[in-house]
């Protein structure tokens, strides 16, 4: 019930002020009015969601594309300075600049072609002979995991001649079974 009686209480200001107070103010002071609370509200959101601000704004969504942002800045700055000192519009400075650029390559292009030695033809390599006829490998035993790989005999001590009395490196029946 203690909720109920203040919503009403707010709901009954409201209508007063809207049926007599807002038809005889003036425009400019409900424009006034309406952007201070407008700023009020936001500054109250801010205060109420900072995590949500934090996370979505524009630095936030704009910092994967800074290093795009500061070259357009730079190239948009040296084209005003270009224009600056030679005294002619952006479009115009830019058309002369690509021009000098385009004569300053060609004449470095041609200054390095004149001072190469003139390189001789490569001549012909020689065709590759043919590889002769490898042997034929004998073939390998079949060394699975029940062969002994490592021992020579299969006597009565259970793989362990001729191996130091090592035993195989081949896993034992317990790791087989899972």
């Amino acid at each position: 019930m203690e909720l109920f009686f203040p919503g009403l209480i707010t709901l009954f200001i409201v209508w007063l002020i809207y049926y007599f107070i807002i038809p005889k103010t003036p425009i400019y002071v409900l424009g006034g009015t309406c952007i201070v609370f407008l700023f009020i509200a936001y500054y109250h959101h801010m205060k109420s969601f900072p995590y949500e601000y934090n996370i979505s704004e524009t630095k936030e969504i704009l910092k994967d594309y800074a290093p795009f942002i500061t070259l357009l800045f730079t190239i948009l700055l040296l084209r005003v300075i270009l224009s600056q000192m030679k005294g002619t519009s952006g479009g115009e400075a830019v058309t002369a600049a690509i021009n000098s650029a385009k004569t300053g390559a060609a004449a470095g292009v041609g200054a390095i072609a004149a001072a190469l030695p003139q390189m001789p033809q490569m001549p012909q390599m020689p065709e590759m002979p043919q590889m002769p006829q490898m042997p034929q490998m004998p073939q390998m035993p079949n060394i699975g995991l029940g062969s002994r790989a490592n021992n020579g005999s299969r006597g009565n001590n259970r793989g362990y001649a001729n191996n130091g009395g090592r035993r195989n490196n081949i896993a034992s029946n317990s790791f087989k079974e899972t």
